[in-house]
């Protein structure tokens, strides 16, 4: 069972969990020209830094489904908030292709688990009607940190710091984090966790019915993440290459993007929407960030911009809809949402790279509006609304 209040000694810790998987994951994007450069990397095989670290996050984020329950999610956390830290300094080490794929690797451990135990910790420790509120707070961290990473290298590099030399520094981020967490303690909460097996029997039909919308939730994850990530992490490299900004001109335009990200979430934070449900939020702002994505890439680089305000609330709202609509069943659910996205996100920074390669960075990246296109039609369409999801899952044989 969830607590009748929050306790916000968990909640802000796990802020600070995801301010610096923000940090860590949205230095990447700056840095990725430079890698380029002193590696000798094509857009393809550079693409690795990325996919890498998806691909063990994806495993990793699926494990979550079997260690939570286990560990709990402080314990995940803590071990999160290492292999973060082990991975930062893996990366400034790394003056080759092996060492550079090893200490993204190791990252992407790092951001499978701590990206759904941190969610896991809030449902834990705070009520059910606090979780849009809550959780909206929680990615206004990332936002933040999304915000701040791209200048803070901007500004080291102006004074002279390479980009291993930085993220080496940045290492210090989760270790701070860890360290400000040491007092916390507390056994499993396993209401938000386990797998439902005290719940009514549900019907074959329902079961079944079940399944799929897990399903069709996990692939809405992926098709938002692929929207959001292809942007954050290329648009550095686009604005320079496609449109001839300055590194300087390109970081401010990321900042941007991540200043209207952070803002949109934050104002969530502080003032809740409470006349919309989370289908019609979720809804609008799919469709309009998949609007202004495309006029980015028609020639309005200012719509880059506006698609951060705009995709801003879809992943707190997300993961309050799994959170109310799947009840006890969401730790799964989300672990499993997880893992599919990180998946999309693997074939996403492999097929931008190679789609770069045969034709150019921008018709690559038109990849960011279809998948939110495909996103869309899986919330119209496929999932369905909560009391329907219910009725079919507790429906008795």
């Amino acid at each position: 069972m969830n607590p009748s209040v929050t306790r916000w000694v968990f909640v802000f810790f796990s802020y600070g969990c995801l301010f610096a998987l923000g940090f860590l994951d949205n230095t990447r994007g700056p840095a990725f020209p430079s890698i380029l450069r002193e590696l000798g990397l094509s857009d393809s095989r550079g693409a690795w830094m990325f996919s890498s670290a998806s691909i063990t996050g994806f495993i990793s984020a699926y494990a979550c489904r079997w260690l939570l329950p286990r560990w709990g999610s402080l314990r995940i956390l803590r071990l999160g908030l290492t292999l973060l830290m082990l991975g930062a300094a893996g990366v400034g080490t790394a003056h080759s292709f092996t060492w550079l794929i090893a200490g993204a690797s190791c990252l992407g451990i790092g951001f499978g688990i701590t990206g759904v135990a941190e969610h896991t910790l809030i449902q834990e420790h705070s009520p059910e009607s606090q979780w849009r509120r809550l959780f909206s707070g929680l990615h206004s961290t990332y936002g933040f940190a999304s915000l701040l990473a791209p200048l803070a290298y901007q500004w080291l590099a102006s004074f002279g710091w390479s980009w291993d030399q930085i993220f080496l520094l940045f290492a210090a981020i989760p270790l701070s984090v860890l360290l400000a967490g040491v007092g916390l303690s507390g056994g499993l909460v396993r209401g938000a966790l386990e797998t439902g097996a005290k719940s009514s029997a549900p019907s074959r039909e329902g079961q079944n019915d079940f399944k799929w919308q897990q399903l069709w939730v996990s692939l809405f994850v992926a098709g938002y993440l692929v929207g959001e990530l292809s942007l954050g992490t290329r648009l550095v490299l686009y604005l320079q290459r496609e449109q001839g900004l300055s590194a300087e001109l390109a970081a401010r335009a990321l900042a941007g993007f991540f200043l209207l990200l952070f803002v949109s979430r934050f104002l969530l934070f502080l003032r809740p929407v409470t006349r919309w449900s989370s289908r019609s939020i979720l809804l609008f702002c799919v469709s309009s960030s998949m609007v202004s994505y495309a006029l980015g890439l028609w020639g309005w680089h200012w719509g880059f911009v506006l698609s951060g305000a705009l995709m801003g609330p879809v992943f707190p709202v997300t993961v309050e809809l799994i959170a109310s609509q799947f009840g006890r069943e969401s730790g799964s659910v989300l672990s499993l949402a997880m893992s599919v996205g990180t998946l999309a996100i693997v074939l996403m920074h492999n097929s931008l790279g190679l789609l770069s390669d045969q034709f150019g960075l921008q018709t690559a990246l038109w990849l960011g509006p279809g998948c939110l296109a495909v996103a869309w039609l899986l919330l119209a369409v496929a999932m369905r609304p909560r009391d329907a999801l219910l009725n079919a899952r507790h429906q008795k044989a």
